[in-house]
């Protein structure tokens, strides 16, 4: 396929995938799905080895859009868990029955994992079977840095460790009450100045412009770190497919600064 035909079969993907984003009920839906319309693009290139859609941005319009449209390119769609990728040496500063509850809650959601390669959705089958993948698994699937995944499980453990000090402290450390109030999803403030610095702390990211990517402290320093690099790959897609698609998560990016 010549460069020409290839780009403009990404353009008509691109089209379809921006009916589905008007399709997306609320306009922050549809801008949220901007950045995952070119994570797509993306995978069919080949820069991401594998789309998640369906965690964290949800809208079921833009889902059933865009599984449409993996159908209809005959790629590979596996549903399957949410992945937990923590280091497993965390698993030690967390009471196990902690981990138990709070895996169990997550083991009902499901995303979707959308790939172009048998090869790689073999894979995304043995990883979901497994019930997850390693740091090193789910940044290489997902086309993101290692050091930047790492980090965001890291973010993930701090707010847990914090939010349990904070369970501990409204259930006067009676773990029975404690599983109670985790069942019934009772809300939880912070009640110092150092809880709510470290909920702030761990719920801090550095999005890398143009990509799905949350940043670790050492890529967000300079414009060669691996996450600025994919960034501006990711540019260069966006720029040479749709120069509006660029221009709008440009803007993105600018106001998440």
């Amino acid at each position: 396929m010549s460069r020409i035909a290839h780009k403009a079969r990404l353009r008509n993907t691109l089209r379809k995938l921006d009916a589905a984003r008007r399709a997306a009920s609320d306009p922050g839906d549809r801008a949220e799905a901007a950045q995952e319309a070119l994570d797509c693009l993306a995978m069919l290139t080949g820069l991401k080895p594998v789309l998640l859609i369906g965690r964290g941005f949800d809208d079921p319009q833009w889902i059933r859009g865009v599984l449409q449209i993996a159908l209809d390119r005959k790629l590979y769609m596996i549903e399957g868990p949410y992945w937990d990728a923590s280091p497993e040496e965390d698993d030690d500063e967390l009471p196990a029955w902690f981990l138990a509850q709070s895996r169990a809650a997550f083991s009902e959601f499901r995303a979707h994992y959308i790939c172009r390669a048998r090869v790689v959705a073999d894979e995304v089958e043995r990883v979901c079977a497994a019930g997850g993948a390693s740091i090193a698994q789910e940044a290489h699937l997902l086309g993101y840095p290692e050091c930047c995944v790492a980090a965001h499980h890291a973010r993930n453990r701090a707010y847990q460790k914090v939010w349990l000090t904070m369970l501990g402290r409204a259930a006067g450390g009676v773990e029975a009450e404690m599983r109670r109030m985790i069942a019934e999803a009772a809300p939880l403030d912070p009640a110092t100045g150092a809880e709510r610095e470290a909920l702030e702390a761990a719920m801090a990211v550095r999005p890398a412009p143009f990509t799905s990517i949350n940043m670790c402290d050492a890529c967000a320093t300079g414009p060669d770190s691996p996450a600025m690099l994919l960034s501006a790959r990711y540019r260069e897609l966006a720029e040479a497919v749709d120069p509006g698609l660029a221009r709008e998560l440009a803007t993105a990016a600018m106001a998440a600064r």
